[in-house]
């Protein structure tokens, strides 16, 4: 779930307790032979977790109606005397050790087993939302394994169908107030330890005929792919192959805010509503059921359709169920919720700013967009809520309806999603640090848009999962993270992913071929000689050129000297540009030293010598 804190506030807020409900409108003790009766509605279902006595006035009736009935563990022999057709899941938490009452596994058996969780310095870690909850060893095998036959055995015991899990976080600091256990001090060590706790109960209860659904979440503080679904989706990949259904809490709309639903603008992280439908293709690829959980007051009926239309867009009409669990009346049933238009008979398509999918009995209009509305002209006659007849709906904008068709005029067929006749096709180089390109494919009809999601793969092109740093870009980055994988490109037309192709398996990612090492830098070179001008002439003044170098000098020194028939000495303080000639130069030849040097050495040059010098009033 999204936030465990935020979650047990609003039941302590909402007070779904089934102490006077429960007993009159599900009778029975035990339970285990459940009745027939009339079937349920498709798609819905209902979560009823008590707390004390405490009820609301009005009591919730018709649990006959659901497909499944989500109940804790004082319902649970009550609500298994519903017909068969009616699945009763119990409410339980592999995480939680509750001191009070059994999540799994009872407060004494896990403390004198060695069950509870530490801290670095030592202490237990609770749940930091509900402090009577101490956080369970779930990567213990041994906890795992006593989980497991004690929920079987008191599932049989009262005729359940199955197990509602909660808390199945691929993080545990939602829960702990950002403490990590000593144990499993890292996202990656609790991420592997939770899975393995579902991936050892989901397949040992399953074996024995009950049903798994688990409240999965992976939010991780900080990580932006928290807010678009993109780590839920991954987490659910894993989690998939070994529950029967995957709920997601506070699915499309804010928890913070339950009013505030999401849009499809990208701008903030409320606007990534086409991203969060992904987790319904990903639980039903996964061969899960899909349920979403949903909070609101019960006469906000523009956000119980915005949700029940973004449920049906991508439902495969099977297993599953929206959720809704008003939190100012005690009865959910409400006809925008528990409509029933029949059985999908496409998939959804793009309609200007807006969604539209046709069912066996009417068809759902949903507008995503924050800012713009969109007019959808049905091409036949439906039946609006209130009964009346219409050809043509404006939606504005994040609202929704469904509509069901009209007995009296025919219906125009539905455009079918568009086909693909050509895959996409990779572009660029497998190496770290370096982008792929994928193009779109080809399609029948042409689509309005397209969505993307990038897929890291074993060496071989299989057991692909969505790669962590996937955009909604026809480019991609590769990091290190994909070294040693290949790179699979998935693109959705029209933005159903129900109908994407993807695209053939780049080679492998190889880490990033090293640059050469640029040349070492060496000392200046003279490519022309230093040289003087000037009369040779006592009393006259020298000037020095200094030649041309390359390897960019960053100094360059003079020094002169005088010259005889036995060798050349320097003159001392003659080591500027110009020299003045004297007396003692006279007979003389005078020769100049250049100095070139930067960091990686220096270079001496010498101007041919000039002379020799005569004394003044000698004509040079």
């Amino acid at each position: 779930m999204s936030n465990a804190a935020v979650r047990r506030s609003s039941l302590a807020l909402a007070a779904f307790a089934l102490a006077s409900v429960l007993s009159t409108v599900l009778p029975g003790s035990g339970g285990t032979a459940r009745a027939s009766g009339t079937g349920p509605t498709p798609g819905i279902a209902i979560q009823r977790l008590g707390t004390g006595g405490t009820a609301f006035t009005s009591s919730a009736t018709g649990y006959e109606r659901y497909p499944t009935v989500i109940v804790d563990r004082n319902y649970a022999s009550n609500a298994a005397s519903l017909p068969a057709s009616t699945r009763v899941l119990v409410y339980h938490a592999g995480v939680d050790v509750n001191v009070n009452w059994n999540t799994g596994v009872s407060y004494s058996e896990a403390n004198s087993n060695g069950w509870l969780l530490r801290d670095a310095a030592g202490n237990y870690i609770r749940n930091a939302g509900y402090l009577d909850n101490f956080i369970a060893d779930i990567g213990s095998a041994a906890y795992q394994q006593r989980w497991a036959s004690n929920v079987a055995a008191y599932l049989s015991s009262v005729g359940a169908d199955g197990v509602y899990i909660d808390d199945v976080l691929g993080d545990p600091r939602l829960l702990t107030n950002n403490i990590w256990p000593a144990k499993y001090p890292d996202h990656q060590s609790w991420n592997d330890a939770m899975s393995a706790f579902v991936a050892y109960v989901g397949p040992y209860l399953k074996a024995r005929g009950f049903y798994v659904a688990v409240n999965a979440k992976n939010f991780i503080p900080g990580d932006v792919r928290s807010n678009d679904g993109t780590l839920d989706v991954i987490w659910w990949q894993r989690l998939g192959p070994n529950v029967n259904g995957l709920l997601s809490e506070y699915w499309q709309q804010n928890a913070n805010s339950t009013a505030e639903t999401f849009s499809d603008c990208g701008c903030d992280w409320t606007g990534w509503w086409s991203k969060w439908q992904r987790l319904i293709t990903t639980a039903q690829t996964a061969g899960a059921d899909f349920f979403a959980l949903d909070y609101g007051s019960g006469a906000d009926t523009r956000l119980i359709r915005y949700l029940k239309a973004s449920f049906l867009l991508e439902w495969n009409g099977r297993g599953g169920g929206m959720i809704w669990n008003p939190l100012d009346t005690g009865d959910p049933w409400n006809g925008d919720w528990t409509g029933n238009i029949g059985t999908p008979s496409g998939a959804r398509y793009a309609v200007g700013a807006g969604w539209r999918r046709e069912y066996s009995g009417g068809t759902v209009l949903l507008n995503s967009s924050r800012s713009a509305s969109q007019t959808f002209a049905l091409g036949g006659s439906y039946l609006l809520p209130n009964g009346s007849s219409t050809t043509s709906v404006t939606l504005a904008p994040m609202t929704a309806m469904e509509l069901r068709l009209s007995t009296t005029a025919p219906v125009a067929p539905a455009p079918g999603p568009s086909v693909n006749s050509g895959p996409p096709a990779l572009s660029g180089t497998p190496e770290v640090g370096r982008s792929l390109q994928v193009s779109t494919g080809s399609w029948t009809p042409t689509p309005s848009s397209y969505l993307y999601a990038w897929h890291r793969c074993s060496p071989t092109g299989i057991n692909c999962v969505v790669s962590p740093t996937s955009t909604s870009s026809s480019s991609y980055l590769l990091t290190s993270g994909d070294l040693g994988f290949t790179i699979v490109a998935q693109v959705a037309a029209d933005g159903i992913w129900t109908t994407s192709a993807n695209s053939a398996a780049s080679a492998v990612v190889v880490a990033p071929v090293a640059a050469a090492p640029p040349p070492a830098p060496s000392a200046p070179t003279n490519t022309a000689s230093p040289a003087i001008s000037g009369p040779t002439l006592s009393g006259k003044t020298l000037t020095a050129s200094a030649g041309s170098w390359t390897g960019n000098p960053s100094s360059v020194t003079f020094q002169w000297q005088r010259c005889s028939s036995t060798g050349c000495a320097s003159i001392a303080g003659a080591t500027g540009w110009t020299m003045t000639l004297a007396k003692a130069d006279v007979g003389a030849t005078i020769r100049l030293i250049v100095i070139a040097a930067n960091a990686s050495g220096s270079t001496t040059a010498a101007a041919p010598a000039v002379g020799p010098v005569r004394g003044s009033g000698k004509k040079a």
